[in-house]
C-alpha cells in the first residue's frame, strides 16, 4: 500500500501572503506536472477533474452549501470560510443549532446560492463535486480509478 499525497494550492490572503501565491504560469506548470505524475501511477490522491480545475483556475459551481456545513472546534456552526479561515456566514453555537430552521431559512438559501459562485475554494473534494451534483455523485461510482 502506498501513502498518497493530495495537493492544495496556497490561497491568497490579501496583505499577508501576496508574494507567495504563484502566478498563473507557475500554477499551470506545477499542476500539469502533478497531472502527469498521476497519469504515470504516482499516488496523487487529487481527482483528475479537480487537478484540471486547479491548473486552469476554472470557474466552478460549488455544492458545499448543498452537502455540508461546518462545526468547528469551538462549537460554532457556519457555512464555509474564506481563504483566511473566516466564516462566510456563522449560524449559531452547536447547542442552539436547529437544522430544520437553518436549512429552510431564506438566509441559508441565499448563502447556498452565493457559495455556488464563490470560486475561492481549493479543496479537491469540493472541486470534484462541483457542477451538477447528481451527475458528479453518479460519476464517482463509475470512475474506475476510485476502485483500484
Amino acid at each position: 500500500m502506498h501513502t498518497g499525497i493530495e495537493f492544495f494550492p496556497i490561497a491568497l490572503i490579501k496583505g499577508y501572503n501576496d508574494d507567495l501565491v504563484p502566478d498563473s504560469n507557475d500554477r499551470i506548470k506545477v499542476f500539469s506536472r502533478i497531472i502527469e505524475l498521476k497519469q504515470l501511477g504516482y499516488p496523487v490522491r487529487n481527482p483528475f477533474r479537480a487537478l484540471k480545475i486547479l491548473k486552469n483556475s476554472e470557474p466552478f459551481a460549488c455544492n458545499f452549501g448543498q452537502i455540508a456545513i461546518f462545526l468547528d472546534h469551538k462549537g460554532n456552526v457556519y457555512s464555509c470560510e474564506d481563504s483566511a479561515g473566516q466564516p462566510q456566514r456563522e449560524w449559531c453555537d452547536y447547542k442552539a443549532f436547529d437544522p430544520a430552521s437553518v436549512f429552510s431559512s431564506k438566509e441559508f438559501k441565499e448563502v447556498r446560492e452565493n457559495l455556488k459562485k464563490c470560486n475561492i475554494c481549493t479543496l479537491p473534494c469540493m472541486l470534484e463535486l462541483s457542477g451538477s451534483l447528481s451527475c458528479r455523485l453518479l460519476a464517482l461510482f463509475f470512475e474506475s480509478e476510485r476502485w483500484v
